[in-house]
Formats: C-alpha cells, sequence, structure tokens
C-alpha cells in the first residue's frame, strides 16, 4: 500500500478562516487539492467531494483510517478528546492538553494509527530505522541526501553555547580574544560540538574553550585552538567533554 502525505497550512488573512488540505481523497495516487472551513464545517475536495463534517472547534485529522488507500475526512475535538471520522468510528482519546498526532504516514497505507510517540512536546519513534530521502534506511536514522548543521559565528568576546553545531571563530576582525563558553546545558550524553578557527589570524590564546561549570575538557577547565585554521571537535558523554 503506498505511503500518504498530508500537508496542512494555516492562511491567514482571510475572513473565512480556511485551511488547506492536500492528500489523495479519492486513491488514484496523486493528492488532491482541498479546504476545511471550521465556521461552516464545510470540506471541499476539487473534483472529488464537498460535505460538511465538524465545526470551528475542531481540527481537521484527516488520514487512512481503514487501510484502503484512500484518506477519509476526520476530526478531532479536544474539548471532548472526540476522535470522529466520516463513516468509519467515533472514539474518545486524549484531551483539551493533548495535541493530537497527524500528518505522520503510518506506513503500508494503514494511516489510522501513528508509528511516533509523543512526550509533551517531543515525538520519538523507537520501534524500527528512520530514513529521509531514502526508503531502506541502514542506520537507526539514515539521510539520504544533503544534510545542514546550525553554525554561529563569534568574532569578539565570550560565546555561550547553546545548541550549535558548528561554530566559526574568527578574532581578526579587529584582532580580539575570543572566549567560546560550553554550557551546562549542552553537556548531553552525545552531543558533539565543532568550533573552528576560520579568520586563521592566530595567536596563542586567542581562542579559548572552557565550561560553564564543573565539566572539564580532557581533563582540563580549557582548552585552546593553537594553529592558524585549527579546529577543535568536542563531544559530550553527559558529564565531561572530549575532544576527538
Amino acid at each position: 500500500m503506498k505511503r500518504l502525505v498530508i500537508s496542512l497550512v494555516v492562511l491567514f488573512g482571510l475572513s473565512c478562516g480556511l485551511i488547506s488540505l492536500a492528500a489523495d481523497f479519492n486513491g488514484d495516487g496523486t493528492n488532491d487539492i482541498g479546504i476545511f472551513r471550521p465556521d461552516s464545517g464545510l470540506w471541499a475536495v476539487r473534483g472529488v467531494t464537498r460535505v460538511y463534517f465538524g465545526g470551528s472547534t475542531d481540527d481537521p485529522m484527516p488520514g487512512d483510517y481503514n487501510g484502503d488507500g484512500t484518506v477519509d475526512i476526520g476530526i478531532y475535538r479536544s474539548t471532548a478528546g472526540l476522535w470522529a471520522v466520516r463513516g468509519i468510528t467515533r472514539a474518545y482519546f486524549g484531551g483539551s492538553n493533548d495535541e493530537p498526532l497527524a500528518g505522520i504516514s503510518a506506513g503500508g497505507g494503514s494511516g489510522g494509527a501513528s508509528l511516533w510517540s509523543q512526550s509533551g512536546s517531543d515525538i520519538y519513534y523507537n520501534s524500527g530505522k528512520v530514513g529521509i530521502v531514502t526508503s531502506s534506511p541502514n542506520s537507526d536514522l539514515h539521510v539520504g541526501g544533503s544534510l545542514a548543521l546550525s553554525r554561529t559565528f563569534v568574532y569578539d568576546g565570550t560565546l555561550y553555547t547553546s545548541g550549535e553545531a558548528i561554530i566559526g571563530a574568527d578574532g581578526s576582525y579587529p584582532l580580539s580574544f575570543i572566549t567560546i563558553t560550553l554550557s551546562t546545558a549542552d553537556c548531553v550524553n552525545g552531543r558533539v560540538i565543532i568550533i573552528n578557527d576560520e579568520g586563521g589570524h592566530f595567536f596563542s590564546g586567542q581562542i579559548t574553550i572552557n565550561t560553564e561549570g564543573s565539566e572539564t575538557i580532557d581533563g582540563s577547565s580549557s582548552i585552546a585552538i593553537s594553529t592558524a585554521y585549527g579546529s577543535k571537535r568536542l563531544y559530550s558523554d553527559g558529564s565531561n567533554w572530549f575532544t576527538f
């Protein structure tokens, strides 16, 4: 069964309050153009159907809830925890403090239940491998295309890290000393940070790396980049930092 992809886009600035839905509502393998109008509960899918289901307090939850390869019309009413799928089911699950999971394919076309679980504002999946731009992942996370990491640039003073993966430092304009402090919040098991001298105008002690708390770096309180265009790659075990 084919994999379904659902896109939800809120259109602001329209008095009718439309929510656009792109999904395969007729099972022909192509996404259909559709809208949900909360004010009236109208579902309109171009060239396929016009029906009224739900209302202004409902979230549209289209998906393949019976595994037939066609997206079904459904809503989630958070005030009551109601899931209602037109012509298929009505069930109560969740409440006003919960966020419904939607738009994530369950694989094999059985989109009624998501493979992802939710914890607060996070989602996770621990029952197999995850592929991005590949349908045959060979690792826990397999990215089959390009990958971009967050990068921050600093040229003077002190930078406290806040989730960066790459930090570029350049003390050449003007010639200055730079201190990069690894925050305690970033010291989590498996976290990797790469710090690089992008200016190449090195002199001893110009770029220093230390920690915010009692954490160490290779057993020391601080280290320095000691060559022009040099770099330091660090990883954390959750308690301290190490170069590699």
